[in-house]
């Protein structure tokens, strides 16, 4: 039926409770065309309620266009439209019920009753009654209006609305479900105990296909069909569980074997929470995973023990794994053997280990151990006495792994048993002491060269000759040719091969050999070889004569020319000569490795202008014999003329050589020079030219050593520097780092850490001392080392000392604690004329109180001018202020003076500090600086304390304060606060 109401417009305003806010949009209500089905052919209701849907369409402000549609019964209501709306017209509430009873499928109903109701409290009854029952809407036939009807429209449309977004959310929850169910790692599942005691599958996921290939559908299938495809070895347990789950309402935990589509066994595993249903019966809603890949890792696993377990007892090998946080430890098989045990006798730990050392080796085990746990591989030899009361000896090799805030992990590593090898090696010793005794008798050193095996016997004495230890033994020829020296290295194998080959009867030739200290020896080598029945020579043995004492005497000739005739030391010409040698050599041999000093007396000139030339020409003879003091055997110290020297070493080791030497000449030349009755004190500055990659010549390598020279006195004198190529980028690195620290303090990169001062009588802190640092835009953290010198150097240490001391009373204001403060000051700021003056300013600037704070001064500063320094130090004490001695036993100590200072406390440097121990010799010096202080009645406190040992020592020595890193590092402010909110104590 076609609807003639679509040419009417609405021309009235709908009253404002035609339209309840529901929380749906006019988009929800709104629509062009809407269809009103009415139950029943009846012209006479089709006229009365097509002229009220042409006045609803005029007065309706959703702009609804409707169509009146006529069904016989209420099972040909057409409901595919969402725009469907089913009219009860003129019907009793019996027969309306009866038709929403058996109709679940109608549109939204609006029920209009038949005219016996009229306004009656029937009617209203009937309302009531049908609107429970879920009608939207339901009319009298004195309601039946225009305005009314809009209303009934509206609800209907309303509930339609609504039955769109619960399908709508119905649906989106279930694809939402669907989907958790398709991306669980496992196949998701619901069993069911039915109230007879029958199990079956309620759900299986479609992931049972993915994982195992299952084309049969699980869901509503009886467990009691799959059992034949569990394995038989876990079918009884999978009951057992099953049932124990059911009886206890314990979670059902399994893992069996499946065996898959293709015949092949799977490893799952099932776990499921069950709970009751209203009708009794147990439902298990679980997931099952596939282990076998987790199997199969686990079965390689074990493999590769089994196959470490053998090897280690086929090599006698043992190896152990410390976790060092939870404390469990592992052991191999071959290490419970090691020890006596049957594998897996008890479990492990590293208190088993140390009850089985031998008492002798204790404290060597804790040692390595300690060390270990530093991060540092070790390895020890020591004996242990077995669970049958064996004693044997174990070689162990082991390391730590640590965590990213580098902390011991895990300390693992191995185990052998040493002891046949040990006692082997002895009875081997003993039988080597017997001929060496024999050989020993001889002075000349003894060789026996075996040509087959090309391995050389060296006799005791031979090693004696070279100032070697004195021990003898089969080795390597080089042993002997590699001490040779270059230049009569060709001479000596030409007339050894001479003789090997039978060109010449005996084996004789003269050759330097070098001796342990680095010295030549000249020796005269003389043997015979052995030969087989075809005159091949198999073996070669002989001795070796030290001629050093006749080629001495040879020497004395050609002195006089080559020699400084002041000091007797070599001239420009023979340092160059042999520098020229060393660099020959250096080219033939590249492991042939030297070193060139230039030195150079500082204000020399002065001695010359004050006491005279004679007086210098003293001092350079005693320099002279100064600096060959402190060399080696071999090396060449020469003097180059007027106050300047050079030295030449050879044969090094290492580049620390270098050092040593450059620092033992440097403290030599420091000692005083008696001249014309003064004691003249003269320091030198030494240039280092280290050989580098192939030198061409000699004046070249002397150049590098003067440059390196002018370096060190640049930087000060009294030093040594070592020539780099890059030394220009240095001292222009330097002068950047000086502008930038002129600029630090104005741009605010300065920081103040703060290190706690422990009193260790209650192991509470009791103040700190700031320390500086600077924060560099461009280069970060720079180490104090290197711009405090710059500071001292160059005068920025009185600024910045000014800072510190004022940002460190201020911090500590903040705080507003009763601790103490120490703050260095600097030997310029102490010499300031107005350093008192500035001192009482800062404290009145920050209102820090004076007995709050405590200056500490190094030694050094106070001993410069005792009589100016004490007045200046009883200032500071009458203001309040406490004052410290640093580093004290560092520098003078004179104890003479140190009664007259009016110390508070003396600061113990952490170099004795740091040697502490329950052996350590250092010790006695702490026990004396501590009954010093106590005899003068002042406060101790201990520098670098590190370990829980040195402060227990102590306490036992009852030394007042403590600070070092065991306690904390150097903290910022808000590190401080947080420190102190847990209120430690050690």
């Amino acid at each position: 039926m076609k609807s003639s109401l679509s040419s009417f417009a609405p021309s009235v305003e709908p009253p404002l409770l035609l339209m309840p806010d529901i929380g749906l949009t006019s988009g929800d209500l709104s629509a062009t065309f809407c269809r009103i089905w009415v139950l029943g052919e009846d012209p006479q209701k089709r006229a009365v309620l097509s002229s009220l849907l042409e006045e609803c369409e005029r007065i309706s402000p959703l702009g609804y266009r409707f169509s009146l549609q006529v069904a016989e019964d209420s099972a040909d209501v057409c409901v595919s439209s969402d725009k469907d709306i089913c009219f009860l017209w003129n019907v009793s509430e019996d027969t309306a019920t009866e038709i929403l009873a058996h109709s679940q499928m109608l549109p939204p109903v609006v029920v209009v009753l038949d005219e016996e109701y009229g306004a009656s409290e029937s009617a209203m009854s009937a309302t009531r009654h049908l609107l429970k029952l879920g009608v939207s809407d339901c009319l009298s036939q004195d309601e039946l209006l225009a305005p009314t009807l809009v209303r009934a429209i509206r609800l209907a449309l309303m509930e339609l609305a609504g039955r769109s977004q619960r399908a709508q959310r119905k649906y989106e929850a279930e694809r939402h479900d669907a989907s958790i169910t398709a991306n669980v790692p496992g196949v998701v599942f619901r069993l069911v105990r039915e109230t007879g005691g029958a199990f079956r599958f309620d759900f299986v996921s479609e992931l049972a296909l993915v994982m195992w290939g299952e084309e049969c559908d699980w869901s509503g299938s009886e467990l009691s069909q799959h059992l034949e495809r569990i394995h038989l070895d876990d079918r009884a347990e999978l009951l057992l569980s099953l049932q124990r789950s059911a009886r206890e309402m314990t979670v059902w935990d399994w893992s069996g074997r499946l065996r898959d589509m293709h015949g092949e066994w799977r490893w799952v595993r099932v776990s499921a929470l069950p709970r009751k249903r209203e009708d009794g019966a147990l439902v298990w809603d679980g997931l099952v995973t596939d282990e076998s890949t987790v199997r199969n890792w686990q079965a390689d696993l074990e493999r590769s023990r089994r196959a470490l377990d053998d090897a280690q007892a086929l090599s006698g090998v043992g190896s152990f794994d410390w976790d060092v946080a939870s404390g469990r430890v592992e052991w191999s098989d071959t290490m419970y053997r090691i020890f006596g045990y049957e594998p897996g006798a008890f479990a492990p730990t590293i208190e088993t280990i140390i009850a089985h050392v031998h008492p002798d080796d204790s404290e060597l085990v804790k040692r390595s151990v300690e060390r270990t746990l530093q991060n540092k591989n070790d390895s020890m030899l020591f004996c242990i006495r077995r669970a049958d009361g064996q004693d044997r000896f174990l070689q162990t090799h082991a390391h730590t792994e640590l965590t990213g805030e580098g902390k011991p992990a895990r300390y693992l590593g191995s185990v052998q048993d040493v002891t046949d090898q040990l006692v082997s090696q002895q009875a081997l010793r003993e039988s080597e002491e017997r001929y060496a005794l024999a050989s020993r008798g001889a002075n000349d050193g003894l060789w026996d060269w075996n040509l087959r095996t090309d391995t050389l016997y060296l006799s005791p004495r031979w090693f004696d000759m070279i100032g070697c230890p004195a021990c003898a033994g089969e080795g390597n020829p080089q042993e002997w040719l590699g001490r040779v020296h270059p230049d009569d290295l060709p001479v000596l194998e030409t007339i050894l091969g001479a003789h090997l080959d039978g060109i010449s009867a005996h084996f004789e030739c003269e050759y330097r050999l070098q001796h342990n200290d680095g010295s030549w020896k000249w020796m005269l080598g003389r043997g015979l070889a052995v030969r087989n029945e075809e005159g091949i020579a198999t073996r070669i043995a002989g001795s070796q004569t030290d001629i050093s004492d006749r080629k001495h005497v040879e020497s004395q000739l050609a002195h006089s020319a080559f020699y400084d005739s002041l000091t007797g030391l070599p001239n420009r010409a023979l340092f160059l000569d042999r520098l020229e040698s060393a660099i020959a050599r250096a080219a033939r041999d590249e492991s042939h490795s030297f070193a060139v000093l230039f030195l150079d007396l500082d204000r020399f000139k002065n001695i010359n202008d004050s006491l005279g030339h004679l007086a210098g020409d003293t001092l350079l003879v005693e320099a002279g014999h100064r600096f060959a003091s402190c060399l080696r055997p071999g090396d060449t110290v020469a003097r180059l003329g007027g106050d300047e020297f050079a030295i030449l070493l050879e044969g090094l080791a290492d580049t620390h050589v270098v050092e040593t030497i450059a620092t033992r000449v440097r403290r030599e030349l420091e000692k005083p020079f008696p001249l014309e009755g003064h004691e003249v004190f003269i320091t030198v500055s030494i240039g280092v030219a280290p050989a580098q990659g192939r030198q061409t010549r000699a004046v070249d390598l002397l150049r590098n050593a003067d440059t390196a020279m002018y370096r060190a006195k640049g930087l000060g004198r009294a030093r040594h520097a070592t020539f780099d190529a890059s030394m220009h980028h240095s001292a222009v690195r330097m002068l950047e780092l000086e502008s930038d620290l002129w600029r630090a303090l104005e741009r605010d990169e300065l920081r103040l850490h703060f290190q706690p001062i422990v009193e260790l009588a209650t192991g509470q802190i009791c103040g700190f001392e700031a320390l500086v640092r600077w924060e560099h835009p461009q280069r970060g953290l720079v180490s104090p080392s290197e711009f405090i010198p710059l500071a001292e150097e160059t005068g920025l240490i009185v600024p910045i000392g000014w800072w510190v001391l004022e940002e460190a009373c201020r911090q500590a204001m903040e705080w507003n604690k009763a601790f103490t403060m120490a703050v260095n000051l600097s030997s310029r700021q102490f010499s300031q004329t107005d350093c008192i003056e500035r001192v009482k300013a800062i404290l009145a600037k920050t209102g820090f109180d004076a007995r709050r704070l405590k200056l500490e001064i190094t030694e050094t500063v106070i001993m410069q001018n005792t009589e100016s320094a004490s007045v200046m130090l009883r200032e500071l004490k009458e203001m309040g202020i406490a004052l410290a001695m640093d580093d004290f036993g560092t520098g003078y100590s004179s104890l003479s003076y140190l009664h007259r200072f009016p110390l508070t406390s003396l600061k113990i440097d952490r170099s004795f500090v740091a040697q502490m121990s329950a052996l350590s010799k250092s010790d006695p010096i702490v026990h004396t600086i501590l009954d010093l202080a106590r005899s003068l009645k002042i406060q101790v406190v201990a520098e670098g304390v590190e370990s829980e040992e040195q402060v227990r020592l102590l306490r036992d020595m009852d030394c007042d304060f403590a600070q070092g890193f065991f306690f904390a590092r150097p903290l910022t402010a808000t590190q401080v606060e947080e420190l102190l909110e847990h209120t430690p104590r050690w």
